[in-house]
């Protein structure tokens, strides 16, 4: 069938030759077996033989007949030298030199709709010899030929008279007194507009007409081609773009798993520091067994390691059937259905809802419900692939997606996509617990390293610690220091240091960063006492005996080991002293560390002898 022409443009023809005599009649058929050369090849014989038949009225036209075949011999060479390019320019271009060459244009503007739809640009525009001013028209426009052209789907053929003042003129360019416009058209889709104007009168008559009519069902089809191959080229570079992304997640994927390995291997030398250790690690009776709590360190790394391990695997299974699909998918997506697709990885990378057995079958018969009104097939698969996307509450937004040719294909990529992203987020959560594991462990196991004491000063290492939290301190926690300054004194700063930011953490904690923390150290005869008070909810009294027993913790999952007070009170054990505790509900805790100092240390007065001092902040 012929792609120029439609069966109402036949029959329109056919109508037309009923009220036609003379050379009209003449090129109405001519152009009727022009586009009946491929439909219906021996009619269009029938017609030409008719007209070139000894004895006929058409026959004295035989010469003209001749001249108009080889025009139209002529148009289909230039169609097929229009529609091979695949760059606009070169179609803009193209059209201009054959218009030139087969009609009398002295201005020719291509239009093409915006992209809002809302009017024409002019994309080509020439005018005698030299380019034309680049200018728009309203689509709504309720006199401009071009925006008419549009909205009536026709062409518009318009003759002036010489002394005619036309007020249609575009600013910048010269009148014109024959002006012929048509639609750029595919099927029923329009493109924009194409004119050609000329500085005679009556310039544009039948084959005229023919010719323009001709060059712009070609100039159609291959600016929609050029288009296309454009919009491929865009799609190509964004699956690159893509493809390439999702290497780069796979080498950090890679790169986490290696760090866990790293991470595995001082895990295991921290075990081994800790079995040398088990007879200072471990004050209750409860955890006196080296093997329980070896068991207690493995229970806490073990869910990370399997979190990470599975994590690893998905991305692994995901990253290959999404790598595989997703150049299929988008040499099928128009810009809308590419957008919609992107909408739905988005969607199922959101929080999914804690949903009962219950419920989701509740739900999966509902979405499949609604695909089965929809008209969508496999609806009970898809049904349940839209509820794993968490895309089952919104059914219409994606009925574009679920009736493309490859929805299947679609939604299983949308949920591996999400799975990449979902499964790297664990793996980076499994391993920053992993980490935090390890540090404790490592500071656990420190702890019997024989470090040579040094004279330091208590209340610079508070100092230091405070320092350090000030950023958590300033924001709703009242602090108060009562700190005297006392003499030096032989220790280890840096564990002590360790003590004390575990006792203000914890205390912080307590009262959820909103509250009153006061921090006091006194001299009390051969003593130095360091007191750290917080106005949280205080700790119940029968578990006060377990919170220094390794891993025991009333934090929620996430924010404590369990390990930080065990070490805290063995540091102060090393150092000769005891960690007593207050604490009363609704009322907060007070932590007290007790440490011998020694009554000839030199230095600054402090406690019953020296100075002391109060800062509120």
């Amino acid at each position: 069938m012929d792609m120029f022409v439609s069966d109402d443009e036949v029959s329109r023809l056919e109508n037309l030759l009923l009220t036609q005599s003379g050379d009209s009649r003449l090129h109405t058929l001519v152009e009727l077996a022009w586009h009946l050369r491929q439909r219906d090849t021996g009619r269009a014989i029938q017609i030409l033989n008719s007209i070139t038949q000894p004895g006929t009225a058409e026959a004295q036209r035989t010469a003209s007949l001749q001249e108009t075949n080889a025009t139209l011999e002529h148009l289909s060479e230039i169609g097929q030298e229009i529609t091979q390019h695949l760059n606009i320019d070169a179609v803009f271009q193209t059209l201009h030199r054959h218009i030139q060459d087969m009609l009398d244009a002295f201005a020719m503007v291509i239009y093409l709709i915006d992209a809002d739809g809302e009017g024409l640009t002019s994309q080509f525009a020439f005018e005698g010899d030299k380019d034309a001013v680049v200018h728009q028209i309203p689509l709504q426009h309720p006199t401009f030929y071009a925006a008419r052209c549009v909205r009536e789907r026709r062409e518009f053929l318009v003759d002036l008279p010489p002394e005619a003042s036309n007020p249609l003129v575009i600013p910048g360019t010269q009148p014109t007194l024959s002006k012929l416009f048509a639609p750029l058209m595919i099927g029923e889709r329009i493109l924009g507009v194409m004119t050609i104007q000329s500085q005679k009168q009556h310039a544009y008559g039948e084959r005229e007409q023919l010719i323009f009519r001709t060059l712009c069902a070609y100039g159609a089809i291959a600016l929609d081609n050029a288009s296309a191959y454009q919009q491929l080229e865009q799609a190509q570079e964004i699956i690159s773009h893509r493809t390439l992304a999702l290497l780069e997640e796979k080498q950090r994927s890679d790169e986490a798993n290696a760090a866990l390995l790293a991470s595995n291997g001082a895990l295991e030398q921290s075990l081994k520091e800790l079995r040398a250790a088990q007879t200072q690690m471990i004050q209750s009776e409860k955890m006196a067994s080296l093997g329980q709590l070896v068991a207690n360190v493995a229970h806490e790394i073990n869910t990370p390691i399997g979190a990470i391990k599975a994590s690893g695997g998905n991305i692994a299974d995901a990253l290959e059937q999404v790598l595989a699909s997703m150049p299929v998918l988008f040499r099928t997506f128009d810009d809308e259905t590419h957008a919609l697709f992107m909408r739905l990885i988005e969607c199922a990378n959101q929080p999914a809802p804690v949903l009962s057995s219950r419920e989701a079958r509740s739900a999966t018969r509902e979405t499949e419900q609604q695909l089965q009104q929809a008209g969508i097939d496999r609806a009970p698969r898809r049904a349940a692939m839209l509820l794993e996307l968490r895309a089952h509450t919104t059914i219409a937004t994606w009925l574009p997606l679920l009736q493309h040719p490859q929805a299947d294909l679609i939604l299983s990529t949308a949920h591996q996509i999400g799975q990449v992203i979902n499964n790297t987020g664990n793996i980076n959560t499994a391993v920053a617990k992993v980490a935090k594991i390890v540090y404790a462990l490592k500071s656990f196991a420190r702890m019997d390293q024989q470090e040579e004491a040094v004279a330091a000063l208590l209340q610079d290492g508070l100092d230091t610690v405070l320092t350090l939290y000030h950023n958590q301190i300033k924001n709703g926690i009242e602090l108060v220091c009562d700190i005297d300054d006392l003499p030096t004194m032989m220790c280890q700063p840096d564990e002590l240091n360790q003590v004390w930011t575990n006792l203000i953490h914890n205390a912080l904690q307590a009262m959820h960063y909103e509250g009153k923390l006061t921090i006091s150290l006194k001299r009390k005869g051969n003593e130095a006492v360091v007191s750290v008070s917080d106005t949280g909810g205080g700790i119940p009294e029968e578990i006060r005996s377990r919170i220094f027993d390794p891993f025991f913790t009333t934090k929620p999952i996430g924010e404590g080991s369990g390990l930080g007070l065990g070490i805290a009170q063995k540091i102060v054990a090393k150092h000769e002293g005891r960690i007593e505790v207050e604490s009363q509900l609704g009322a907060g805790t007070t932590f007290r560390v007790i440490l011998p100092f020694p009554g000839n240390g030199g230095g600054g007065g402090g406690g019953e002898g020296g100075k002391g001092g109060a800062a509120e902040a």
